[in-house]
């Protein structure tokens, strides 16, 4: 499974917390960096709207419980 992400980020600005929900798609494994690459969107393929100045921020991963149990598969 693929996992989806909650980005929240402090808008130095205003001091609001904005959330954004990212969907990611068509890992990339590159062997010589070694590094995983996902493709991304908002979610319901919505545009990725981020504050131009943030301080703080939290990224939370969906760990995609499948049949109870948590497990990355990246396919690799």
């Amino acid at each position: 499974m693929i996992p989806n992400y909650a980005l929240i980020v402090e808008d130095i600005e205003s001091g609001n917390l904005e959330t954004t929900v990212i969907e990611s798609f068509n890992p990339t494994h590159d062997a010589n960096t070694n590094t995983l690459t996902y493709t991304i969107v908002g979610e319901n393929a919505t545009s990725i709207n981020l504050p131009s100045k943030f301080g703080q921020s939290v990224l939370v991963i969906d760990n995609h419980c499948a049949g109870g149990e948590p497990q990355i598969d990246c396919g690799y």
